[in-house]
């Protein structure tokens, strides 16, 4: 398990023996194909590392309006993967904040998850660990709002482009 985690983004810059400290501090957890994992809007206090397996992200994209319910066509799909996303559920960890994102499994997934109780633990215990952790979960939220900006942009310069022609 350590050399998968290795190449988690989460991971970066860790000695395998800080990733094998850490590891003590979360419970494994296997969930089978086609479960949700974590529910867009519920409120939360464990982040989930990935560690095998592929998911899929929902996210709503429109607001409500009314009492209408969201469909397919409302939400936001993306497939994730460790390599790809080796770590969420960081902000509901940090502030308790509702999940952002709905995350459902596609093929069987492990996770190991990290309580905010585990979590304040480890920064108590071994605060060189929990710093890395707190660096590189910083690192990915940086790396994560800049991607939201750039969509943003391109978003707005749509909108900009048929505002103009509809002008005219």
């Amino acid at each position: 398990m350590i050399e998968k985690l290795q190449k988690n983004p989460l991971f970066n810059g860790f000695e395998e023996h800080e990733i094998e400290r850490l590891i003590n501090y979360t419970k494994p957890l296997t969930i089978g194909p086609n479960q949700e994992v974590v529910r867009e809007g519920e409120k939360g206090k464990e982040m989930y590392i990935f560690v095998e397996g592929e998911a899929k992200v929902i996210r709503k994209v429109l607001l409500a309006q009314g009492v209408r319910s969201y469909t397919s066509k409302d939400k936001a799909f993306s497939v994730i993967t460790p390599e790809k996303i080796g770590f969420f559920g960081e902000m509901s960890l940090i502030t308790g904040m509702p999940r952002s994102a709905t995350i459902s499994t596609l093929t069987e997934c492990k996770f190991l998850v990290m309580d905010r109780d585990s979590f304040y633990k480890l920064i108590d215990e071994n605060p060189r660990i929990g710093l890395k952790l707190l660096l590189n979960i910083a690192k990915e939220l940086c790396h994560r709002v800049e991607n939201l900006n750039q969509k943003v942009l391109k978003l707005t310069t749509v909108l900009s482009i048929v505002i103009h022609h509809k002008k005219n």
